[in-house]
């Protein structure tokens, strides 16, 4: 899997808010199933969103997981959202990190057993309040 955005370190493996770190080292995971997708605001970087896939064949001891990291105390939040299909079906899970003042902190969601070499698609945007509109959003596409 190829990283389609680079962002330099995003976020640790650990409890529900982590630090910065490479998330591959950090997390004991295949860096090429590592992604991480930076919002299209104007200037410096509001957020990125981040997909580690687990890569080595066990779903259950090493799931996905997917973080979204606030990069600027903007009065704005950072969301991300993880998308995929199994058996059909399609399936979501988002994060939302809302502490802006907290620079280069993220907050994570743990994906349930996505089938490894599934394609899941990556979403983060910036918005205003739990409810507002999502604004400067960027893509991208992991793997599992």
């Amino acid at each position: 899997m190829r990283i389609l955005t680079a962002v330099g370190a995003v976020v640790a493996a650990g409890g529900l808010t982590i630090g910065l770190m490479s998330p591959a080292t950090a997390a004991g995971r295949d860096p090429s199933r590592t992604v991480s997708v930076k919002t299209r605001d104007s200037g410096a970087i509001g957020a990125t969103g981040a997909f580690w896939g687990d890569a080595n064949g066990r779903d259950s001891d090493n799931p996905e997981v997917l973080g979204a990291c606030d990069k600027q105390a903007d009065g704005l939040r950072a969301w991300a959202k993880a998308t995929w299909k199994a058996g059909g079906t399609s399936h979501s899970r988002t994060a939302e990190d809302a502490n802006g003042a907290e620079l280069g902190t993220c907050k994570k969601t743990v994906l349930p057993n996505v089938k490894d070499g599934t394609t899941v698609h990556i979403q983060v945007c910036l918005k205003h309040g739990h409810h507002g509109t999502h604004r400067y959003c960027g893509r991208g596409t992991g793997v599992a």
